[in-house]
C-alpha cells in the first residue's frame, strides 16, 4: 500500500505515498510516515499480510509420521538430514543423493517412508521453500531482461548488442533469493520472533557492539528513518558484497560477487550465523570467468524490493497479530575495491583515493604509484605530531581535512552522468574520485558518507605487512632512496654511485631482476651503487634476534598460532587474522 524512491527531480529527496489520500504523489519523509500512521490507525484499508507463512506448515501430519514402525526419527527430520548433506558438500551430485536414498530405503525396515529419489525428497518439502526467481541476464552484465521492464522479450541486449540465446541457450542467469517472504518466514515463526523482543543485554558506559553506538540509535530518534517506531518491528541491514574465487589456481579464475544481508539489530551471536546472514543471489562471473564489469542492473533488483519493503505488514507470531514492518539498507561493510565497484568511486590507488575527505594523493615517479602524505590529518590540531620535522611535506599542518556533503557530492555525480565523452569523463574522476550515480542513491534515507564503514581486516593485514617488509629491508632499493630524495629526508641514505666502490649493496632479487632494475633507472651496471643502511631496517644479526623472539612467545590454546620466524619469513603472518596479528606485534616490541 505504501512505498517509496527517490524523486530524482529535486534536491530534496521524496517519498512516494500510494494512500488514498494522496493517491501516489511524491510526498515529504514526515508527511509519508503521518499518512500511513493515519490510514493503518483508521482502519480505511485492511491491515494484510503482504507475504503469507504460516508455521502450520511444518506440523503437517504426513512430515511429522515416523519414518517407518516405532521409528524416533520423523519422514521430515530424516529428509532434512539428507538435504543438509546435499547441499554442504558441494561435490555430491543430484544422482548421487538418489543412489543414497535408494540404498537406505532398501535398507530401512519395510514398509517405510523415506524417498526413494532427489526429486522425491525435494517435492516432498516443496511447499516450504522460499520462492527463487531466475532473470536472463547479458553476458556483459549490461541489462537484466525483466518482465516487468522495456528489455522483457529483447533477443539481444539494448546497449553491447550481444546475443540473448546462443544454441537456444540462455548464455548467462542471475538467481534472486527475494527477501519479503524470509521477513515473513521470520516474524511468523514465534521462536524465531521471540529473539527480536529478546532483551539486549548491554554494560553502561561500554560499547560493547555496533547497536549501542550512537549511530545506531540515531535511527530510531527524531528525523531517524525508524522515528517513532518499535525496535522488534525495524529491519536494519547491512550489505556486504566482494569478488569470490572458488578455485584455487588463478589461471582458471571464476570471480563472482555474492550479495549478503546482514540483520543488525538480531542478538549478535547469531547475527553472523550463516542462516540468519540473507544470501540474496550470486552474480556470476563474465565471458572466460573474469568478474562482472558492472553490479548495476542485480543491485537495481535489490533496490526496487527494499523500496517496496519500505513499510509493509506481516503476521507477526509473537504478538498474533498483523504489524507494520519498516526495512531499511543503513550500511555497507566492503573493502575498498569492493566499494569502488558498489559505489563508484575511485580505486585505492588513485590520485582522489579517500572516500571522506578532499585530500589528494602524491604521484610519486620514482615508486610509480599514488602515495598519501598528508599522514597527521587524525591528530587533534594542538598535537605536537602535526609540526613538519620528519615528514614528507616539510611544512605545519594546522586543520583538519574537510569533506563534502550528501547534496555536493549528489551534483558531482549527475555532473560526470552528463558529460558528453569518456575523456571528460575520466578527467572529472580524476579530480572528484566519483564516477556517476549508482543504483543505491535511489534509497531515500541514503548517506553514503555516514553508512559507509569500510572492512579493516586488508588495511590491518596490509599494513603489519608493510611494517614487516620495512623492518627486513625486502623493498629497499633505489627507486626507495629516490623517493627520500625528493621529500629531501634522510640525506644519509642516497644512492650514492661510486665506480671505485668494489663492494656494495645490490638491489635484491636474482639476475635478471636486478638487471632489468638498472636499465629502468638508466644506471650503468658497471657502475657501483652504494645502499646506505637505512634508520629503519633491522641488520641480519638483529633479524635473528627479532626471529629468536618470535619464536618464544606463548600463545593461548585458543588462538591458532604457530611460533617461528616471523621476522625472515613473514609469509607465516599471513596465515593470521588481523587481530591476531597486531597481539603478535604487541607482545614482539614489549
Amino acid at each position: 500500500m505504501f512505498s517509496s524512491a527517490e524523486n530524482t527531480q529535486s534536491n530534496n529527496p521524496k517519498w512516494y505515498c500510494k494512500c488514498g489520500i494522496c493517491n501516489g504523489k511524491w510526498v515529504p519523509k514526515r508527511t509519508f510516515h503521518r499518512h500511513t500512521d493515519e490510514v493503518f490507525s483508521n482502519k480505511t484499508v485492511p491491515l494484510l499480510p503482504k507475504y503469507q507463512f504460516d508455521e502450520a506448515a511444518y506440523r503437517d501430519e504426513n512430515l511429522l509420521s515416523p519414518l517407518f514402525s516405532g521409528a524416533n526419527t520423523t519422514l521430515l527430520e530424516a529428509v532434512t538430514q539428507h538435504l543438509h548433506v546435499f547441499s554442504t558438500n558441494h561435490g555430491m551430485s543430484k544422482s548421487a543423493l538418489t543412489d543414497v536414498l535408494k540404498t537406505e530405503k532398501r535398507t530401512l525396515p519395510q514398509p517405510n517412508n523415506l524417498p526413494a529419489s532427489y526429486k522425491e525428497a525435494k517435492d516432498l518439502i516443496k511447499h516450504l521453500l522460499i520462492p527463487l526467481y531466475k532473470y536472463d541476464v547479458c553476458v556483459n552484465d549490461c541489462v537484466v531482461y525483466r518482465d516487468n521492464t522495456e528489455f522483457a522479450g529483447l533477443q539481444s541486449c539494448p546497449k553491447c548488442k550481444e546475443p540473448r540465446y546462443f544454441n537456444g541457450k540462455v548464455r548467462k542467469s542471475f538467481t534472486y533469493m527475494p527477501l519479503g517472504p524470509r521477513l515473513a518466514r521470520w516474524f511468523g515463526t514465534f521462536n524465531l520472533c521471540k529473539l527480536l523482543y529478546a532483551e539486549k543485554i548491554s554494560v553502561r558506559g561500554t560499547l560493547t557492539d555496533f547497536v549501542d553506538g550512537s549511530l545506531y540509535n540515531s535511527w530510531f530518534q527524531t528525523g531517524g528513518v525508524f522515528e517513532a517506531t518499535e525496535e522488534p518491528l525495524c529491519v536494519p541491514l547491512s550489505l556486504f558484497t566482494d569478488g569470490v574465487n572458488p578455485n584455487k589456481h588463478t589461471s582458471s579464475q571464476k570471480s563472482m560477487w555474492p550479495l549478503i544481508l546482514t540483520w543488525i539489530n538480531l542478538p549478535r551471536t547469531i547475527r553472523q550465523v550463516m542462516g540468519p546472514m540473507l544470501l540474496m543471489g550470486i552474480i556470476p562471473s563474465g565471458p572466460k570467468g573474469c568478474e562482472p564489469k558492472t553490479l548495476e542492473p542485480y543491485l537495481e533488483i535489490l533496490i526496487e524490493e527494499l523500496l517496496d519493503l519500505t513499510e509493509f505488514p506481516l503476521q507477526n507470531a509473537y504478538i498474533g497479530a498483523p504489524t507494520t514492518v519498516k526495512v531499511a539498507l543503513l550500511q555497507f561493510l566492503c573493502d575498498i575495491p569492493a566499494y569502488s565497484k558498489l559505489l563508484h568511486l575511485s580505486g585505492h590507488s588513485a590520485l582522489r583515493s579517500c572516500p571522506y575527505c578532499n585530500e589528494v594523493g602524491h604521484y610519486c615517479h620514482s615508486l610509480k604509484k599514488t602515495i598519501h602524505v598528508s599522514n597527521r590529518h587524525f591528530l587533534p590540531i594542538g598535537d605536537k605530531m602535526r609540526e613538519g620535522t620528519g615528514f614528507a611535506l616539510q611544512d605545519r599542518e594546522t586543520k583538519n581535512p574537510t569533506t563534502i556533503s550528501n547534496e555536493q557530492e549528489k551534483q558531482m555525480r549527475l555532473k560526470y552522468d552528463r558529460l558528453p565523452n569518456k575523456t571528460q569523463k575520466q578527467k572529472h574522476q580524476k579530480e572528484t574520485g566519483l564516477k556517476g550515480t549508482y543504483a543505491l542513491m535511489k534509497l531515500p534515507y541514503h548517506n553514503r558518507l555516514h553508512q559507509m564503514q569500510p572492512d579493516g581486516m586488508h588495511t590491518i593485514a596490509d599494513f603489519i605487512s608493510h611494517v614487516m617488509d620495512m623492518l627486513i629491508g625486502k623493498h629497499d632499493g633505489v627507486n626507495v632512496r629516490s623517493c627520500e630524495k625528493s621529500f629531501n629526508r634522510f640525506p644519509e641514505i642516497w644512492v650514492q654511485r661510486n665506480s671505485a666502490v668494489t663492494e656494495a649493496l645490490p638491489p635484491q632479487g636474482t639476475k635478471r631482476n636486478k638487471k632489468r632494475r638498472l636499465n629502468e633507472e638508466n644506471v650503468n651496471p658497471e657502475e657501483s651503487i652504494v645502499l646506505h643502511p637505512t634508520p629503519w631496517s633491522l641488520s641480519k644479526e638483529q633479524i635473528k634476534t627479532a626471529d629468536a623472539r618470535a619464536a618464544s612467545i606463548t600463545y593461548s590454546i585458543a588462538h591458532n598460532i604457530s611460533p617461528g620466524p616471523h621476522f625472515s619469513k613473514p609469509w607465516t603472518l599471513r596465515t593470521m587474522n588481523a587481530k591476531l596479528q597486531a597481539s603478535f606485534f604487541k607482545q614482539s616490541f614489549n
